[in-house]
């Protein structure tokens, strides 16, 4: 992340400058390849990013230059309730609204909903 308080970080770690690329993605696959070509990587670690991290277009990298990639799994979260659609979600936040109302002790209740945009396409 190219970010002041990062490359202080690295600078201050002994990373050459030479050695530092201030550049945020996602990078194309192209980009991907020529990048690592140029820099002979040879393994490579990301985070299950998903689409808007650039994760395909590395895995199409890593696959096209022949290298590892390893992969920082995210974390498996449950939630209670999960809404694909503003219809479903509208009827979860009314559906809590009326238990909070009926509840005598409201700093029991706890109810975390997450919304999923259907139209992305399908998400971890």
């Amino acid at each position: 992340m190219p970010d002041a308080d990062s490359l202080e970080r690295a600078l201050k770690l002994g990373v050459p400058r030479s050695n530092i690329c201030a550049m945020q993605g996602p990078f194309s696959t192209e980009v991907n390849v020529a990048l690592w070509s140029s820099w002979k990587v040879d393994c490579v670690v990301t985070k299950e990013s998903g689409e808007a991290g650039g994760f395909q277009s590395k895995l199409d990298a890593a696959r096209t230059l022949g290298i590892p990639l390893i992969v920082v799994a995210r974390p498996k979260i449950s939630y209670p309730a999960v809404a694909a659609d503003f219809k479903t979600l509208a009827d979860l936040l009314e559906r809590s609204l009326k238990n909070r109302e009926s509840c005598m002790d409201v700093t029991n209740v706890s109810e975390s909903y997450l919304f999923r945009d259907s139209s992305a396409g399908p998400q971890p």
